[in-house]
């Protein structure tokens, strides 16, 4: 593991471990499941938490922090000459020159950097086009607008600048990120970047890296793209990517999140920049205040949470931060014995029921349902509980813990792979606990954390001979099969088992 971090004490970047205290307990209190967050001033790290199971030996899904990733890349093969911010993407892509629509043709690279894209919709789904090609695709589909114009969040648009690189260097944009920057950054061997259906790196959203890694990069950017007295990044391109270059709220809405945007980098009051991916995977940088915070996590589902982050963020440190090391006192201590004690936050309930008791190994037949689940049994024992349940892809278990997120695999192995598309041929780790929270009602939590992450919440609600199931998932591309309702009955003797 590559560790290039020099600690500090809260204190000497002048921050009280009491605030960041504050911050995790706020963070709990709303119910924000964050998997572990990093704290640091003047390049040095004052905190680095995890929530166990997790730990920072691992590499996480960033989702759209990605383009954050692209964005350096384009700007590094700038510096080399191989491209120019005011070339047509065309000029890259001549076999999809005579099927542009005139906007398309008139886009340019920091036109795709900056948002300002011809399209208001993800190109790979025009209900006009098939199939994966998903490049092909943002030459093929029909604009709404001309380019150069409105701030329309555009992923299509950050996996053609991702081309764009393989194109203009000859390579991936994540080996050329690598060979260019990431390694003297002390990025660990195992991150990488998934692949598109049709075998681009997906640029706009599959970055897995750890999370020390992650703020490492956002620390690059805040030093204006130098490490170690070098510029690897041009100033000028990092200014640029950091700062307001289009404004991004035409819906007038009053968020610190709708400052501007740069060149796929969010724009936060306070001059501060952002890497922003789905699930809250978070590098906020405060160059005023030469502070960064960056987290991941799995937020999925949970309505502005990263506006929540933000204002517990600003009102318990960033606005207190001191210029000037603070006294040391015993805090610190606390600090680090609830940093060390901090886990996966279980579903809250009791353990049994009488009805618990009485349906424990009981089999259900259930209706015909979207999740093609045709039988169902909940059993528990000592250290948790087991759903038992067949469905099209055979019979499957999972188990959940009680008081206690279980780590374990989810009994899929039809997922996605290291390419969208394709199965990946193996299970998911996840992490799942289960309570009951009314007497005849349990609620499943399943958190999976794999190359892709989701969450997964099973509801059972059984009420005499009758079942009802409910499933609700919280994911991308994926567990589309775990959603929907449906009921059932206790199976009778006579009912075949499957």
């Amino acid at each position: 593991m590559t560790d290039n971090w020099t600690d500090i004490r809260p204190e000497d970047a002048g921050m009280d471990p009491a605030w960041l205290m504050r911050f995790l307990d706020e963070i709990e209190a709303h119910r924000l499941t964050l998997h572990g967050c990093m704290f640091c001033k003047d390049g040095k790290r004052a905190l680095e938490a995890y929530w166990a199971p997790f730990t920072g030996e691992e590499t996480h899904r960033l989702y759209s922090s990605t383009k954050s990733f692209v964005s350096v890349a384009i700007g590094l093969a700038a510096d080399r000459g191989l491209l120019s911010l005011d070339d047509p993407i065309v000029r890259f892509f001549p076999e999809y020159r005579s099927a542009a629509h005139p906007y398309v043709a008139e886009t340019t690279v920091r036109d795709l950097l900056r948002m300002a894209t011809p399209y208001s919709r993800p190109t790979y789904d025009d209900p006009a086009l098939t199939g994966p090609e998903w490049l092909a695709s943002y030459f093929r589909a029909k604009p709404d607008h001309p380019p150069g114009t409105l701030f329309r969040y555009d992923s299509c648009g950050s996996y053609v600048l991702g081309a764009i690189v393989k194109r203009a260097a000859g390579k991936p944009f994540f080996d050329f990120l690598r060979e260019t920057l990431l390694d003297e950054l002390g990025f660990s061997k195992d991150a990488r970047c998934l692949e598109g259906p049709d075998g681009e790196l997906w640029a706009g959203s599959a970055v897995l890296a750890r999370l020390r890694d992650f703020a490492r990069l956002a620390q690059f950017l805040m030093d204006g793209g130098r490490i170690h007295g070098r510029q690897l990044l041009s100033e000028a391109y990092v200014k640029a990517a950091t700062t307001r270059q289009i404004d991004n709220n035409t819906e007038g809405l009053n968020s610190p999140w709708r400052c501007g945007y740069g060149y796929q980098i969010w724009i936060l009051p306070d001059d501060a920049f952002a890497m922003v991916g789905m699930g809250d995977q978070l590098a906020i940088c405060v160059p005023g205040k030469r502070f960064l915070f960056a987290c991941v996590g799995d937020t999925q589902g949970v309505a502005n949470s990263h506006e929540q982050i933000y204002d517990i963020l600003w009102r318990e440190v960033v606005r207190k931060l001191s210029d000037t090391p603070l006294p040391h006192g015993g805090s610190w201590d606390k600090l680090r014995k609830r940093a060390e004690c901090l886990t996966l936050a279980p579903v809250a309930g009791r353990t049994r029921t009488e009805t618990a008791a009485r349906v424990d190994g009981r089999r259900y037949i259930l209706d015909d349902n979207p999740m093609g689940i045709r039988e169902l049994t909940i059993t528990a024992d000592a250290d948790g509980g087991t759903l038992h349940y067949v469905n099209p892809r055979g019979e499957k278990t999972l188990r959940f813990g009680f008081g206690s997120c279980l780590p374990g695999q989810f009994p899929e192995k039809h997922f996605n792979g290291d390419r969208l598309g394709v199965p990946a041929g193996r299970t998911f780790r996840c992490f799942s606990s289960g309570a009951w929270v009314q007497e005849n009602t349990l609620l499943i939590r399943v958190h999976i954390a794999d190359s892709y992450v989701g969450n997964l919440t099973i509801a059972l609600c059984f009420t005499g001979e009758r079942v009802a199931l409910s499933m609700h998932k919280n994911a991308q591309f994926f567990l589309k099969e775990y959603q929907g309702t449906t009921g059932g009955r206790a199976a009778h003797p006579s009912d075949n088992s499957a």
